[in-house]
């Protein structure tokens, strides 16, 4: 394997009993996430904005309420970005044992990191979300967010395209 990963190190019965857990966490948390969201355009709106007029734009159909929820949100993110991350990393891991081509094998090792570089991506987006949430929003918080978010969302859901594809491969060659 040319790209090494810490859970490359993890025998095959122990990516199962990690898994499970950090997907719970993750799918726990996300939900979480989802019924703190503040409304119109959501804390999503705010990440994706990108300037300062629309920002503020999202962040002016909020209520106080809507504010307390989208900085708790913001702040339980952290452990969500570890969950998230960790789970498709381990995913992804797990995909290279799929997978008999030297290049998919590879590849799951580069958005195993990928995912971690995401999560990192996610960390920072969140300083400027609560730098904008504390207000007034100010450049350069809406376009660091965005540049985050946006990277962060294609390392990400390529890490999970990928883990479904393992998963799809291992069913059809369990197929009569």
């Amino acid at each position: 394997m040319a790209v090494h990963h810490p859970f490359d190190d993890l025998a095959p019965g122990r990516v199962r009993v990690a898994f499970l857990p950090l997907l719970g966490v993750t799918l726990v948390v996300g939900t979480a996430l989802l019924l703190l969201d503040p409304g119109g355009q959501g804390i999503v709106g705010l990440e994706v904005a990108g300037t300062v007029a629309a920002a503020t734009d999202v962040m002016a159909e909020w209520d106080q309420r809507d504010v307390i929820h989208a900085a708790f949100g913001v702040g339980l993110d952290y452990l969500f970005l570890l969950a998230y991350s960790s789970t498709i990393a381990l995913a992804c891991v797990w995909g290279r044992r799929v997978f008999h081509h030297a290049w998919l094998i590879t590849l799951g090792g580069v958005l195993a990191w990928a995912a971690w570089v995401g999560a990192a991506l996610d960390a920072i987006e969140n300083v400027a979300l609560l730098d904008m949430i504390r207000g007034p929003v100010a450049s350069p918080a809406p376009q660091i967010a965005a540049t985050c978010a946006y990277v962060k969302f294609l390392l990400v859901y390529a890490g999970v395209l990928y883990a479904l594809a393992a998963g799809l491969t291992r069913l059809a060659r369990r197929a009569p």
